[in-house]
């Protein structure tokens, strides 16, 4: 079969094995007395390929690799990548109003400052799913996934440069809030900085979004 998936911004791949093929040759390879220097994989639950995506511009390309499970179930609950709302900022300790950061334009702040952070984003991205059989525990209940975020800024620095949920550990508040160090104008080329944020999921879902800031000594 062919692995090129294309140049477009979604792909799909088909695998040319059924599922009941495919876990019947896993099993019949983990029990096939094999040399100790070949390492087979762990084809237990699923088969795990690798992904390959290569973006490029005129002068550089980055490749990025991901593992995607093949699964035996054709049941099996599917993942949904994350999403991610609006973002707000204002001053920390201010009782100043929220400012939205636009998604089309540059949203104006001020150097020089510390700036509260909030995300929204909905309780249920974290979705409920039935883990797989483990050694330490075979009898898994469903249970809701954790999320992570990691915050990306061009300047300055944020309190922590991930922030995450796990139900009944950290509150799904602390998930969504951070806050920003922002630097004098003199010290930011142009004036301009980029927020990113990338969540994430433990089965493998990811969601981003980014903000473009535009940044004065002088209140807006």
């Amino acid at each position: 079969p062919s692995f090129d998936l294309g140049t477009g911004p979604s792909a799909s791949f088909t695998y040319p094995l059924t599922p009941g093929v495919l876990e019947e040759f896993c099993r019949a390879a983990l029990d096939t007395d094999l040399p100790e220097l070949i390492a087979l994989p762990d084809c237990s639950s699923g088969l795990s390929v690798v992904v390959r995506l290569t973006a490029s511009t005129a002068t550089e390309s980055v490749t990025a690799i991901k593992e995607v499970r093949l699964s035996y179930d054709a049941g099996i609950q599917s993942n949904s990548n994350p999403t991610l709302g609006e973002i707000r900022a204002v001053r920390e300790n201010s009782t100043e109003t929220p400012i939205p950061l636009s998604t089309t334009q540059a949203t104006a702040l001020q150097a020089n400052q510390l700036y509260e952070l909030t995300v929204d984003i909905d309780p249920a991205v974290a979705e409920t799913f039935n883990p797989l059989p483990a050694d330490l525990d075979p009898d898994p209940q469903p249970r809701r996934e954790f999320l992570f975020l990691t915050w990306f800024v061009t300047t300055g620095s944020t309190d922590a440069v991930r922030t995450s949920f796990y139900e009944g550990e950290i509150p799904f508040a602390d998930l969504q809030q951070n806050v920003w160090d922002i630097p004098r104008a003199e010290k930011i080329p142009g004036g301009q900085a980029i927020l990113f944020l990338v969540l994430q999921d433990e089965r493998g879902g990811v969601g981003f979004t980014q903000r473009a800031i535009s940044l004065s000594e002088v209140p807006q």
